[in-house]
Order: C-alpha cells, then sequence, then structure tokens
C-alpha cells in the first residue's frame, strides 16, 4: 500500500515539473527570409516630366500688375513659354530655313505686324559664333533690314542667351527699334528678334519681356 502511495506521489511531483518547463514555440522563418529576400519593387524616382500648366499668373515686371497668361506649347517647336493671350496672336512657320514662332502685337483685336517677338531656330545647326555672324555679319539680319546697332551685350538676364543686341532704325513715319538676342540650345545657336515702333514701347515691351522670361527649352 505504502508503494502505491509513493508512486502516485511521484508520477504527480513529475507532472507538476514538465508543466512549469517554457514551451519553445516553432516559428516558420521561411516567409520572412523571403521578404527579407525580394528585392525593393519601389521604382527609382524618375525626373520630373509634369507638363507646364496651361495658364498660369505672372507679375508684370514694368508694373507689378498680376497678368494671367497663356502656354504655348506646340509639338515639334523645340521651346515653350507663357504669353499674354489678350496682347498676342501666334503664328509659326517652318521652311527649309527654319522653323520660326512670331507673337505678334494685338491692336484693335488685329495683328499689328510692327510689333512682334520672333524665335528662330535655323535647320542647319550653327554654333553661337556662326549665328552672330548670320545676325550682324555683312550679309547678315541686321544689314539686310537696314537697322543700325545701338548696343552689344553679352551679359544677359536670359540664361539661355549668349548676346544681346539692341538696334534702331530711323524711318517715316515712325523709328523702329529693338533687341536680337543670341541664344544656345542643346550647343546649337537660334535667335529672338524684338522689334517694335518706338513710341509703341511702353505698351509692348513689358509683355514682350513676359515671352522671353517664360521660354524654356525642351530638355533642360
Amino acid at each position: 500500500m505504502q508503494s502505491l502511495v509513493y508512486l502516485i506521489s511521484v508520477i504527480l511531483v513529475l507532472s507538476t515539473l514538465i508543466a512549469c518547463v517554457p514551451q519553445t514555440t516553432n516559428t516558420d522563418h521561411s516567409t520572412a527570409e523571403a521578404v527579407d529576400s525580394t528585392p525593393d519593387q519601389t521604382p527609382d524616382p524618375t525626373p520630373n516630366t509634369q507638363s507646364r500648366p496651361a495658364t498660369k499668373t505672372v507679375t508684370d515686371d514694368w508694373t507689378q500688375q498680376q497678368i494671367p497668361v497663356k502656354l504655348y506649347d506646340q509639338e515639334g517647336i523645340p521651346f515653350t513659354t507663357y504669353f499674354s493671350e489678350p496682347d498676342f496672336i501666334v503664328e509659326q512657320a517652318s521652311s527649309g530655313e527654319g522653323t520660326g514662332v512670331w507673337f505678334y502685337s494685338k491692336l484693335d483685336g488685329k495683328k499689328y505686324e510692327p510689333a512682334y517677338v520672333h524665335i528662330f531656330f535655323p535647320s542647319n545647326p550653327l554654333t553661337v559664333e556662326e549665328m552672330k555672324e548670320a545676325v550682324s555679319g555683312e550679309r547678315g539680319l541686321i544689314k539686310t533690314n537696314q537697322w543700325t546697332v545701338v548696343r552689344r551685350n553679352e551679359e544677359v538676364a536670359y540664361s539661355w542667351a549668349k548676346e544681346r543686341i539692341d538696334f534702331e532704325k530711323r524711318a517715316q513715319p515712325q523709328n523702329m527699334i529693338g533687341t536680337v538676342y543670341i541664344g544656345e540650345y542643346n550647343g546649337k545657336a537660334f535667335r529672338i528678334t524684338e522689334h517694335f515702333p518706338a513710341d509703341y514701347g511702353d505698351g509692348f515691351s513689358p509683355r514682350a519681356s513676359i515671352i522671353l522670361k517664360e521660354l524654356q527649352l525642351r530638355g533642360e
């Protein structure tokens, strides 16, 4: 009888000891390892290719007024810019010589041809020096139009511009004045001509300067 009691006591003690031993959880690390070894699927950041807004408001540097402007963005034209739609009529043309865009001033709602901004990219690539010759050489733009150079300046506010040439033409019934900017795009030269009657400048120049200031060359 004593042996039976002793056996039961041993069994109870062993049961108690087993219950008190901490139980090890058999964690499957295969899932965690698979997650850790999976390549990062987040794509690399891409360059900001978001298009410019179709319209926006800019400050007229001369009057400090807020001016609503419209985006000029045409396929095949190597630049975009903004212009004041109530003030300009836009035309573009291409030929064997190159591609040009004209921003003609509006007068009484119609195109006023003496006042314009002309942006021209030649078909045959020119260096900056070659473009300077094409503008101010013996057979260049200035001589052909009988303009007189007033001043030249290679320190120009616009990042794309390499030289600024101010000109005038004394004529009847109006004297004309303006500027030719020689610019560079992907190693190729282009030119921008601002042309207007001398007594028309106060109304024209502030709006024309917005076109130049907002000019953005594609790929830059």
